[in-house]
């Protein structure tokens, strides 16, 4: 079995099947790779392609597809990524028109199509690199958004649903089978009182700038390990915090935390609500905008959390959790 991972959720879903099933991960993500090597997991790499290079070097990228798929060969091929991996589409693509076994996982969430971008310079970039990909490799894209004003290229939803792909629905049991990984995998212990996963602070479409900075300032201190995102942000605001390893998912620390575990919206907060040891904190309520799509983030995780996880609506009240 093959999976192709360049998200920590499709790795961590492919960890748990590694638990039944000889798997091999394939991925471009240094992340990825290095925690592989970490967990002596089996992965194969294939070279990086950027959406420009999969119109510069299209023979490259043909002849890679090719390569790739002949390892695989009469072996299933499992994926879950339907925006931000233009090579996973490719790759699927031509399996699926090869006739090999293609397996998709629909745990991940899936956005919504959009016809009509509004009309700026990065959106006239995006819709050329789209325009060109689907040509070029007669590719079942379409554009979609993942936040609001922020727009990629995913794959589409009637190409899963239409052709021989076989769907397994594990939406609703992830967090579930995930946490037998979680809690059966042994990694070297830390003593975490608080764990802040970081996201991305910059993105002012999605968050309260001001909000941000003053959240950031109490939770830089020596009591608080951060866990970063590996791509994106940086600790410089953060400097008094004691920097986890990034490569690693951060689901593989919960077993250190023995306080809280407080995050924007990360959907790794879930997974920290089905340990009853801990206290989980968003600060959505706190830094985000008031919108129809934050409205959408924050009731899937009170419902995926079975409503364990607290939110704060103010600086006060985040003090008062961070000391009880």
């Amino acid at each position: 079995m093959y999976f192709y991972c360049i998200s920590y959720q499709a790795f961590i879903l492919a960890l748990r099947y590694q638990m039944d099933h000889d798997v091999t991960m394939i991925t471009d993500a240094s992340n990825i790779i290095k925690a592989c090597e970490y967990l002596n997991v089996k992965y194969i790499i294939h070279t990086e392609y950027t959406e420009l290079d999969l119109i510069k070097r299209p023979k490259c990228v043909k002849a890679e597809i090719t390569k790739v798929l002949k390892i695989i060969g009469n072996h299933e091929i499992h994926f879950s990524h339907t925006q931000y991996a233009p090579f996973c589409f490719l790759l699927i693509n031509k399996a699926n028109e090869n006739g090999q076994k293609v397996v998709f996982h629909d745990f991940e969430f899936v956005y919504d199509r959009v016809d009509r971008l509004p009309l700026n310079k990065m959106n006239l970039i995006l819709q050329f690199k789209y325009f060109c990909i689907k040509q070029f490799y007669n590719a079942p894209i379409q554009l979609g958004m993942s936040s609001p004003g922020t727009y990629m290229i995913c794959l589409k939803k009637d190409f899963i649903q239409d052709s021989n792909i076989h769907i397994i629905h594990d939406n609703e049991i992830y967090y579930d089978e995930t946490l037998k990984l979680f809690r059966n995998i042994d990694l070297p212990r830390i003593d975490i009182k608080i764990l802040f996963i970081a996201q991305t602070f910059d993105n002012e479409k999605f968050f309260e700038r001001n909000a941000i900075e003053e959240v950031l300032n109490i939770l830089n201190i020596e009591q608080v390990h951060i866990k970063m995102h590996p791509k994106l942000n940086s600790t410089n605001t953060l400097l008094n915090c004691k920097k986890l390893p990034d490569f690693l998912p951060v689901e593989f620390y919960f077993k250190s935390v023995n306080n809280i575990v407080i995050s924007f919206h990360s959907a790794s907060l879930i997974t920290a609500s089905k340990f009853n040891h801990l206290k989980v904190i968003s600060l959505f309520d706190i830094v985000g905008k008031k919108n129809e799509f934050s409205k959408k983030v924050k009731n899937k995780l009170l419902e995926k959390s079975d409503n364990r996880i607290l939110f704060p609506s103010n600086i006060n009240e985040l003090i008062l959790l961070l000391n009880e």
